[in-house]
């Protein structure tokens, strides 16, 4: 898929040509790149970074850029991730993609985005801006899910709570280390060591570089949250754990004078004189009772029961 931009992404039909000195963005796979621009440096290196796409990052030649981007998955962090490539020079943005996620991207950019200048840089920033433009809403959610989370543990409900928070905590590394991705890329693009860009554009990306800051230091913040809350969550399982070994204590104090009473009374002794008592099984069952009942009683007085 191939677009010019005048401004706004306008998609070109097949072989027509765009007016000189007009951006041209482009989708190719990764055979159609290496066909095309076979035998110069940034093939060689854009098709190494393909092989094995873990992060974003920008690598700085001469004349122009090349780099990936690995985009997670909103709906599932953990599991689904869209990496792609990119060259970018003057007057080329292409996008080296086998699984067609950046067209429906691009499609979506050429509906709703109106670009006020016509510079690749631009269109890469708005390309970028789209990356990332519903995070700010998709962070406030995810904040509201540790609240309750959060609520759900002062309730005493703790089911499955560790392996949710810890869920949490993988993805909230995930998207952090995403977001420190495209800081250090923006940051690279901003540094214009090839003076492809105007200052101008360098503005840009250093504004960009500042938003998705305000991004990393959130999901920060998210995992510092997420930290409480295994605290929290550690806080109540010892009382909970306080509370058993209290009832343990309590169970075994009461028995203890009784099974003195029963271990004295077993030794069988010839002399034992309450042997041969008519009443001293019923006086031994009083006594038992009586010792229970001051237990019970002196525990409610210290509040051992609650």
């Amino acid at each position: 898929m191939r677009y010019y931009v005048k401004d706004k992404l306008i998609p070109l039909n097949k072989g027509e040509t765009p007016a000189e000195g007009l951006v041209v963005v482009e989708c190719l796979s990764s055979s159609e790149y290496k066909k095309r621009y076979e035998k110069t440096l940034h093939v060689d290196l854009l098709t190494r970074s393909l092989g094995n796409v873990e992060f974003c990052k920008a690598d700085v030649l001469r004349n122009c850029i090349v780099g990936t981007f690995v985009i997670p998955c909103k709906e599932d962090l953990l599991e689904k991730e869209s990496g792609f490539g990119y060259y970018m020079d003057k007057e080329r943005l292409l996008f080296v993609d086998d699984n067609h996620i950046v067209e429906k991207m691009l499609e979506e950019i050429c509906q709703i985005q109106v670009l006020p200048k016509t510079y690749v840089a631009h269109v890469f920033f708005e390309f970028m801006e789209y990356l990332t433009r519903d995070d700010v809403i998709f962070l406030q959610q995810y904040e509201e899910k540790l609240e309750d989370m959060e609520e759900g543990l002062s309730n005493s409900d703790t089911r499955d709570f560790n392996k949710k928070l810890l869920k949490c905590r993988r993805e909230l590394l995930k998207l952090n280390a995403y977001y420190q991705q495209l800081m250090d890329l923006s940051d690279t693009l901003s540094e214009n060591q090839n003076r492809l860009f105007n200052r101008e554009d360098c503005r840009l990306f250093t504004f960009y570089t500042k938003r998705v800051e305000r991004f990393y230091d959130t999901t920060h913040m998210l995992r510092e949250y997420s930290m409480q809350l295994r605290e929290m969550y550690q806080s109540q399982i010892d009382i909970h754990q306080n509370k058993v070994m209290q009832f343990l204590t309590v169970v075994t104090t009461i028995f203890m004078p009784l099974t003195l009473i029963a271990g004295w009374y077993g030794m069988n002794f010839a002399n034992m004189p309450e042997l041969n008592t008519k009443y001293g099984y019923g006086i031994i069952i009083l006594v038992s009772i009586l010792v229970t009942g001051i237990e019970i009683w002196y525990f409610k007085i210290k509040k051992w029961f609650k």
